[in-house]
């Protein structure tokens, strides 16, 4: 069925058949005046995004959410790892407040709750790719569900980016961050053709994609790098984001 892009009200609205409202994720309750102020800024967020991806293209845009949690977690005993507390909230809980403010799509693809991988057992670029055949949007912010640190102003610079290729894509020191990165549908049949392939390295996708490479650099006007991009594999690593907490992106 057609998509309805007169509006980009109509294009963000949510599905009520496979996303969840955050107050379903367990959201903390607001006063009106907070809920009234956080909707405002909300909207203002998405008006960015709208103009500033649109300068480069003559359509709108809408965009999606995708958080991956289908990994199993092995290094941490099988745990939900977005269900992890950092600084007395869940990871989930976190993220959503993040995207939230810049779309009303989001997916969770893999864990308990969320969608099956359409093609089980390929990691991460599975997630992916089911990510870009479930979500609505033209392009899809895809975040790993145990990053507790990733502020929507960064997501935000990451979509303004986004407008003439087919990825956006920060790296470090680390390397690459495939997985706190924005990705156009056109990503989806290469996708598909790698995991037909058994190629399952998301890396090696980017060699057949159009990346937008977002350095340290550029992230550093929203923290330090290493903060934004922390992530937790291990209960060590939980136990480390303790020198983080207080410092704010």
């Amino acid at each position: 069925m057609a998509r309805d892009r007169s509006s980009p009200r109509a294009a963000l609205r949510r599905s009520t058949s496979s996303r969840r409202t955050p107050g379903e994720w367990g959201g903390c309750r607001q006063c009106p005046d907070a809920g009234w102020r956080r909707e405002r800024d909300r909207c203002r967020l998405r008006a960015c995004i709208s103009v500033e991806v649109r300068s480069n293209r003559s359509t709108h845009v809408t965009l999606s959410a995708a958080i991956l949690a289908g990994g199993q977690a092995r290094r941490f005993g099988g745990r939900d790892k977005g269900a992890l507390l950092v600084d007395g909230r869940s990871i989930r809980d976190r993220q959503i407040a993040e995207l939230t403010t810049l779309t009303s799509d989001i997916l969770i693809v893999g864990g308990p709750d969320g969608r099956a991988d359409r093609i089980p057992g390929c990691g991460p670029l599975g997630g992916l790719h089911t990510a870009l055949l479930e979500s609505k949007g033209d392009r899809t912010i895809v975040i790993a569900c145990d990053m507790p640190y990733v502020p929507a102003t960064m997501l935000m610079h990451l979509c303004t980016l986004a407008g003439d290729v087919d990825a956006v894509v920060p790296c470090t020191d680390r390397g690459y961050h495939p997985l706190c990165a924005v990705y156009a549908r056109a990503c989806l049949e290469p996708a598909t053709r790698r995991l037909a392939a058994g190629h399952l390295k998301m890396t090696d996708l980017f060699d057949d994609l159009r990346v937008r490479v977002v350095t340290a650099e550029e992230l550093r006007a929203f923290g330090d790098p290493h903060r934004l991009l922390a992530n937790v594999n291990t209960p060590a690593d939980h136990r480390e984001l303790d020198a983080f907490q207080g410092h704010q992106p």
